[in-house]
C-alpha cells in the first residue's frame, strides 16, 4: 500500500481516473464541464485531478503549497497536448493573489488537511464567479482509515481500521513502537489535528452561507476502484446522521454561495 504513496507517476494516474471518470460526471449534473470554464484546484498536488478537465477544453489553474509536488506536476504534464490550458503555482491559497475568477474551485482529498476549515469555506467565496461552484470530496475522520494511516510503512498499522480513533497516547505510542519515523508521525499528527467529520462539514456550510446543491456518500471510495480494483459502492445507510461518519470512506458535495 505505501507504494501507491510514494510512486507519484502512478499517484498522478490514479488521480487523472477517478477525476475524469467519477468526479467530472458528479459535478455535471449541477455544472456541466464544458471548454471555456474556468477552473481552480487547492492542494493540487502533481495535477493529476486537473488533466480530465484541461482535455475538455477549460482553463485550469492548480496551487499547492508543496513546490516538490508542483515541479513534478510540471514534468507529467510537459508533453500533454492540452498542457498550455494548465497553469500550476506553488503557492498558499491564503497568501496567492489574482484577480481571476473562477467557475469551479476543486478540492479532493484536500479538506481533510486543511486548518480552519470553516475560515477557508469564507475566504475561498472571493474567487468564484457568480453561478460558480465547490467541489469538495473528502474521507470523513471517523471512517476506518480516516487518520490516512495507510501509509504507514508497517503494514499491520497500514492495514488496521479505527486505530487513529485510539486516544491520542495510545495511537502515536502504536505508531512509535510499530517503527514508524518522527516525520510519518508529524504528518499523521496534522490529519488528526485538522480531522473534519461529515456533521462538523454540513454545519460549517451552513454557517458560511452556502447551500448543498448535491452530496453522495460512498462505502468503498471511488479511488479504490483504479488502485485496489474493488466495486464502486455507494454508502445505503448514510441518512444515519452518526452511523455514515464510521462507515462512509468518502463523501462527495457540490456547494454554492446562497
Amino acid at each position: 500500500m505505501q507504494e501507491r504513496h510514494t510512486d507519484k507517476k502512478r499517484y498522478f494516474n490514479e488521480q487523472v481516473y477517478t477525476s475524469g471518470t467519477f468526479c467530472i460526471p458528479f459535478i455535471s449534473a449541477i455544472k456541466p464541464v464544458v471548454a471555456g470554464l474556468d477552473v481552480l484546484e487547492v492542494g493540487c498536488g502533481e495535477g493529476g485531478n486537473m488533466v480530465p478537465f484541461i482535455e475538455k477544453g477549460c482553463k485550469v489553474i492548480g496551487v499547492d503549497i508543496s513546490c516538490d509536488k508542483i515541479e513534478n506536476g510540471k514534468k507529467f504534464l510537459a508533453q500533454h497536448p492540452q498542457k498550455d490550458n494548465i497553469v500550476l503555482v506553488c503557492h498558499d491559497i491564503y497568501t496567492w493573489k489574482t484577480d481571476k475568477l473562477f467557475d469551479i474551485i476543486y478540492l479532493r482529498d484536500v479538506l481533510e488537511h486543511l486548518p480552519g476549515q470553516e475560515n477557508f469555506l469564507l475566504y475561498i467565496k472571493k474567487f468564484l464567479k457568480p453561478g460558480g461552484c465547490l467541489f469538495l470530496g473528502f474521507p470523513p475522520w471517523q471512517n476506518p482509515f480516516g487518520g490516512h494511516h495507510q501509509i504507514c510503512e508497517n503494514k499491520y498499522l497500514a492495514t488496521m481500521p479505527w486505530i487513529h480513533l485510539l486516544p491520542e497516547k495510545w495511537y502515536y505510542g502504536l505508531l512509535k513502537k510499530g517503527g514508524e519515523t518522527n516525520h510519518k508521525i508529524e504528518v499523521l499528527r496534522e490529519v488528526r489535528e485538522t480531522r473534519i467529520t461529515i456533521g462538523q462539514f454540513l454545519g460549517m456550510a451552513k454557517r458560511q452561507n452556502y447551500t448543498i446543491r448535491k452530496s453522495m456518500y460512498f462505502f468503498f471510495n471511488p479511488n479504490y476502484k483504479v488502485k485496489f480494483g474493488l466495486p464502486v459502492w455507494r454508502q445505503p445507510l448514510s441518512f444515519i446522521p452518526v452511523l455514515r461518519n464510521f462507515i462512509v470512506t468518502t463523501c462527495y458535495y457540490v456547494i454554492s454561495p446562497k
